[in-house]
């Protein structure tokens, strides 16, 4: 009964990572039809406003603010905005 409850454990951790990595390289295409390059997209932003928020109130809420502008950005390219910025 053990082996059978590991094998099922192990299929369902297996298919969420599956499901995880498609969900995380369609985001990746979608940024990538939108915005084209990490430059591009850097264009896009408003740096003053996401650099006043990184200023005073953290670098953590600044790669919020900026994800919740932009929804489909992926954390490491918020991340290397904000750091950049």
């Amino acid at each position: 009964m053990a082996a059978i409850a590991a094998v099922v454990a192990g299929v369902v951790l297996l298919g969420g990572y599956a499901f995880t990595e498609a969900v995380l390289k369609n985001r990746r295409q979608s940024f990538r039809a939108r915005f084209g390059s990490f430059n591009d997209f850097r264009d896009a932003v408003d740096q003053d406003r996401f650099r006043a928020i990184r200023d005073t109130e953290g670098e953590t809420k600044a790669i919020r603010a900026l994800r919740q502008e932009f929804p489909g950005v992926p954390l490491d390219e918020a991340v290397r905005l904000i750091r950049v910025i």
